[in-house]
C-alpha cells in the first residue's frame, strides 16, 4: 500500500538552507507528483498549525496531515461513505484479509454492520452536508458529534449506538493500519456508558418454582440443585 505522502528536504535559496517539502501520491498518474512545500501548507492552515516548526520532520509531518484531515483537494481521494460501504461488503478486501489469517467472518456480521453504516452513518453525513468527505478528512470532532447525533435524536440503546460506531472504528482501524491514512481519529473518542443489567439471587420461592418443573434427564436436575445449594456457577 502506498503511503499518501512523502517528506523530503531540498534547497531554499538564500539564508534558507533547506526546507521541507512533501509529494502526495496521485492514484490517477501512479505517482508522487504534487508537490509542496510545508510552510505553503502551514500558511493556509492559519491559526491552527501556526505553533508548528515546517522545519521540523515531526512539525512538518503534523501540518501535512493537518492539510490532509482539512480538505486538501485530493482529485481522486477515496470518499469515507465508499471506504465504509466497501470495507463491509462480503467480497471486500478486509473479508479476505481475515480469512487469510484464519478468522472467517459471517454473512450475518458483515451484513449487520453494512446496514449500519447505510441506515445510521450516511443519513448522518448526509444531514450535514458531508457525504462527500473523503477518508483523510474525518476527523474526532466529527465521529463526536456522529455519536451524539444517535444519541440524542434515536430511542436506541447506547449499546446498540456502539454497535453502529464499531463498524465505523474497525473500518478506520484497518485503514490506519494499511497506510491509507496516517492518523486514526477514532482512537481519541470514546464509546458511550453502557449500562449492564445487575445481577440478581433467586428468591427462595422462584428456587421453588424452578426445581418443580420436571426434568428428563436427572443429571441436569443434580446439576442445578449442586449450583443452587453451593453457590456455583
Amino acid at each position: 500500500m502506498r503511503a499518501p505522502y512523502l517528506l523530503f528536504k531540498r534547497s531554499a535559496g538564500g539564508k534558507n538552507g533547506k526546507i521541507y517539502y512533501v509529494k502526495f501520491w496521485n492514484p490517477d498518474t501512479y505517482n508522487y507528483k504534487e508537490v509542496y512545500s510545508v510552510g505553503s501548507l502551514q500558511n493556509q492552515l492559519g491559526s491552527r498549525a501556526a505553533h508548528l516548526s515546517p522545519t521540523s520532520k515531526a512539525g512538518a509531518d503534523t501540518i501535512v496531515n493537518m492539510w490532509l484531515q482539512h480538505g486538501k483537494p485530493i482529485r481522486s481521494g477515496e470518499l469515507f461513505t465508499d471506504y465504509l460501504i466497501g470495507f463491509w461488503d462480503v467480497k471486500g478486501d478486509y473479508v479476505k484479509i481475515s480469512a487469510s489469517r484464519g478468522r472467517l467472518l459471517s454473512i450475518a456480521y458483515l451484513s449487520n454492520n453494512r446496514s449500519a453504516i447505510k441506515k445510521h452513518v450516511i443519513p448522518y453525513l448526509e444531514g450535514i452536508k458531508k457525504e462527500r468527505m473523503t477518508l483523510t478528512q474525518i476527523t474526532p470532532a466529527l465521529l463526536e458529534d456522529l455519536l451524539m447525533h444517535l444519541s440524542e435524536t434515536t430511542n436506541l440503546s447506547n449499546r446498540r449506538i456502539n454497535g453502529i460506531y464499531q463498524a465505523v472504528t474497525v473500518a478506520l482501524s484497518e485503514a490506519k493500519r494499511l497506510g491509507k491514512i496516517q492518523i486514526n481519529p477514532a482512537e481519541s473518542v470514546r464509546k458511550l456508558a453502557e449500562k449492564k443489567p445487575e445481577r440478581k439471587i433467586l428468591t427462595p420461592d422462584e428456587v421453588r418454582k424452578f426445581f418443580s418443573v420436571s426434568l428428563d434427564d436427572l443429571r441436569l436436575y443434580g446439576i442445578n440443585l449442586l449450583a443452587a445449594t453451593t453457590g456455583m456457577r
